[in-house]
């Protein structure tokens, strides 16, 4: 299964170089990130060999995206799809969003976000209980009230 970072950073990355539309930056900035990204790592996680290297994944995603064109501007897009803006600045954030614009778009993205709330709520809509004698008999007394069964409590004056 793959993480929602990997696809941004590896293919549109890719295509970006390959391209020539950007550039790495030179060896000492990318040092000096990746120190500044260890400081914070650090001081924001557990250190363990599990845990070797972790990110907030949106901001992630937000860096890299921008890197390579393919970040959402939420004022454009909420002039030209005011419906898709506000799904994506009120709803989850989803790797599609990245998806939207730039190198390595998906013509599936932008109801993929759209329908996000459905495919979350359709599975709670169908849920059913399976009653069993047992469990109606809690029923039945949640109905009738845990009070018959409490000691009366008098309020002291």
């Amino acid at each position: 299964r793959s993480k929602p970072t990997s696809g941004l950073t590896i293919i549109p990355t890719v295509f970006v170089l390959i391209t020539g539309r950007s550039q790495l930056p030179s060896r000492q900035l990318m040092e000096e990130d990746v120190s500044k990204r260890k400081a914070a790592m650090d001081q924001n996680y557990v250190g363990s060999r599990r845990h070797a290297i972790q990110t907030f994944w949106i901001d992630y995603m937000d860096q890299v995206s921008w890197e390579i064109g393919a970040r959402p501007n939420l004022w454009q897009m909420l002039l030209s799809d005011p419906e898709l803006a506000l799904k994506c600045y009120l709803g989850p954030c989803l790797p599609s969003q990245y998806r939207l614009y730039g190198p390595g778009t998906w013509s599936g993205a932008r109801q993929f976000i759209i329908d996000a709330y459905f495919r979350v709520n359709k599975p709670k809509a169908d849920f059913r209980v399976i009653h069993s004698e047992k469990t109606d008999r809690r029923q039945e007394t949640l109905r009738q009230g845990t009070t018959q069964d409490a000691p009366s409590q008098e309020v002291n004056s």
